[in-house]
């Protein structure tokens, strides 16, 4: 069963996954995103505080060999803020990958980090059917 935190569909189709970091661990995402061809591809959105984290994540033989061979990409919370921000409309989510940019858009008391980027993700999301 997947259980991914964000799953584009065509139809039936899983056409891209996106796996929302914030709190739960970078392996425990690896693994759900298993459950996908590796033909799917997948996105691993962290806050740049866990950069450390995933660097070293990066340096186990098991981690790293699974990232490339099932197609994850990686990108931070505020690359991809900003490049919602800038484009308010279709995301090329592979100049977004593995790139950092501040400030950092400031969410509401009731809204989450991880909340306010998968808003942001849906509204994406939305813009593309909508064009």
């Amino acid at each position: 069963m997947l259980n991914m935190d964000l799953l584009w569909l065509d139809g039936n189709e899983v056409v891209r996954a996106f796996e929302v970091e914030c709190t739960t661990t970078m392996t425990s995402g690896l693994q759900r995103g298993s459950n996908l061809p590796a033909s799917v591809p997948k996105t691993m959105i962290i806050p740049e505080e866990r950069e450390d984290d995933y660097q070293r994540k990066m340096k186990s033989p098991l981690f790293s060999e699974h990232f490339a061979k099932d197609n994850w990409t990686l990108a931070y919370f505020n690359a991809l803020r900003e490049a919602f921000t800038k484009t308010k409309a279709k995301m090329d989510w592979n100049r977004c990958s593995a790139r950092r940019k501040v400030p950092a858009v400031v969410t509401s008391k009731h809204e989450s980090s991880s909340q306010a980027i998968l808003s942001l993700l849906k509204a994406g999301l939305n813009r593309q059917l909508s064009s």
